[in-house]
C-alpha cells in the first residue's frame, strides 16, 4: 500500500510541539507572554510525547505486523536492532547532563550509576523498551491483529494503573524506586503508555485494512478522534481539571488513561485534517520532519547546553541563544532537504527508529 503521508505529518507537528515545549517557556519570559495565552501554547507543548507514543502504535499497525506474518524472525531482529538504536540516540541526548553528574560528583541515594540511569530517563528510553517489547511479542500480534493487542493493552493498563496509584509505594532513592520509575510512576511509564500503544495499533490495523481496500477514512478519524477528546475531557473533570493551566501544569505523572484518551483523539482529528487537506509548503515541511523525528531530537538536546558553554565563555546571553538556536535550525533545514529525495518512496516504514 502507499504511504500514510499524514502519519508522518502529524509526527511532524509533535516534533513541532516538542521544541515549544523545550524552547518556548524562555521565550516567553522575555517577552513577558502569560495567562491564557500562554496556557494555550503550553498545552500545546505538552501534546508532543503522548502524540509520538499514539503515532508509535498506529505505525506499528503500518509498518510491521503484515511483514511479522510472513517473516518473523526478520521482522522481530529489525525491531531489536532499532532499540539498540534509539538506545544509542537516549544515551547521546542524556550525555550532557550525564558529564555534569559526574563532574559534580552527584548521587542518587548515594550511587553515581542509580544517578546516570535517572539522567537517562526520558522519552527516548520509553522507546528503547517499547520497541524491545514490541520485538518479542509481533509474531502473536502479527496473528491476531485485533483480539491480542486490544486485551494486552487493556491488562497493562490496568496494572499499570494498579500499581502506579496503589500497590507500589516510593521506596526511597534505591534501584526498586528507578524500576518503579521506568514502568509506572514516571510521565514514561511504560505500562500505561505502551498499553495506549497496543489498544492503538488494533485501531491503526483497520485503518488500515480500509485504506488498502480503497474507503476514505477521514470520516472515522474524525468521527473517534473527538468522540475520544470529548470522552478524555469528560473523564478528566471527575478527576479534577477546571482551566488550562490545569490540564498543562498537571496529570503527567503516573500516566493518566483521560488524558492519553484526550491526546490520542487529538492525534486522530489531526490525522483525518491533514489526511484531507493539502497545505503548501506546510505539509512537505511537516513530512519530512515526521520521516526524520530521532535525528532532529537528538539535535535539539544539545541546543541549551550550547548557550550553557558560549554564555560561560563569554559570549553575551542573547547571542549565546541565537547562535545554537540558529545553528538547529539550518541543521533541520539541511535534514528535510537533504532527505527529501526519499518523498516518493512506497511504504510506511517507521521513521521514529531509524538511524540518520
Amino acid at each position: 500500500m502507499n504511504r500514510f503521508n499524514a502519519l508522518d505529518q502529524v509526527r511532524g507537528l509533535a516534533i513541532a510541539a516538542m521544541i515549544l515545549a523545550h524552547f518556548g517557556p524562555a521565550i516567553w519570559e522575555r517577552i513577558g507572554l502569560d495567562g491564557v495565552v500562554r496556557d494555550a501554547v503550553g498545552m500545546i507543548g505538552r501534546f508532543a510525547t503522548p502524540t509520538f507514543i499514539a503515532i508509535f502504535g498506529i505505525t506499528v499497525a503500518f509498518a510491521y505486523l503484515s511483514k511479522a506474518a510472513r517473516n518473523p524472525a526478520a521482522t522481530r531482529a529489525k525491531l531489536v536492532s532499532r532499540s539498540g538504536l534509539v538506545l544509542v540516540a537516549a544515551i547521546l541526548v542524556a550525555s550532557p547532563e550525564m558529564v555534569e553528574t559526574v563532574l559534580a560528583d552527584e548521587r542518587w541515594g548515594e550511587s553515581l550509576p542509580l544517578a546516570l540511569i535517572l539522567d537517562g530517563y526520558g522519552v527516548l528510553s520509553f522507546y528503547v523498551f517499547a520497541i524491545l517489547v514490541t520485538a518479542l511479542i509481533i509474531p502473536y500480534l502479527s496473528r491476531n491483529p485485533y483480539q491480542a493487542p486490544l486485551l494486552l493493552g487493556s491488562i497493562l493498563i490496568f496494572f499499570g494503573t494498579y500499581l502506579g496509584y496503589d500497590s507500589w509505594s516510593n521506596s526511597g532513592q534505591n534501584g526498586s524506586e528507578l524500576v518503579r520509575l521506568y514502568l509506572v510512576s514516571g510521565k514514561y511509564a511504560l505500562l500505561v503508555n505502551y498499553g495506549i500503544v497496543l489498544l492503538l495499533v488494533s485501531f491503526g490495523t483497520f485503518i488500515r485494512r480500509e485504506i488498502t481496500g480503497g474507503r476514505d477514512v477521514n470520516g472515522i478519524l474524525m468521527i473517534t478522534g473527538t468522540s475520544l477528546a470529548l470522552l478524555g475531557l469528560s473523564l478528566g473533570r471527575i478527576v479534577g481539571w477546571r482551566t488550562l493551566s490545569d490540564l498543562q501544569l498537571n496529570y503527567d505523572a503516573p500516566p493518566q488513561v483521560w488524558y492519553l484518551f484526550m491526546v490520542c483523539g487529538a492525534m486522530m482529528i489531526f490525522l483525518a485534517t491533514l489526511n484531507r487537506f493539502s497545505f503548501p509548503g506546510l505539509s512537505f515541511i511537516l513530512e519530512q520532519i515526521g520521516r526524520n523525528p530521532l535525528a532532529i531530537y537528538v539535535a535539539h538536546a544539545f541546543v541549551l547546553p550550547a548557550h550553557e558553554v558560549l554564555e560561560a565563555a563569554g559570549l553575551p546571553e542573547n547571542l549565546s541563544m541565537i547562535v545554537p538556536f540558529v545553528a538547529f535550525l539550518c541543521y533541520c533545514a539541511f535534514i528535510i532537504l537533504w532527505k527529501s529525495r526519499d518523498l516518493g518512496k512506497a511504504g510506511n516504514a517507521d521513521p521514529t527508529l531509524k538511524a540518520h
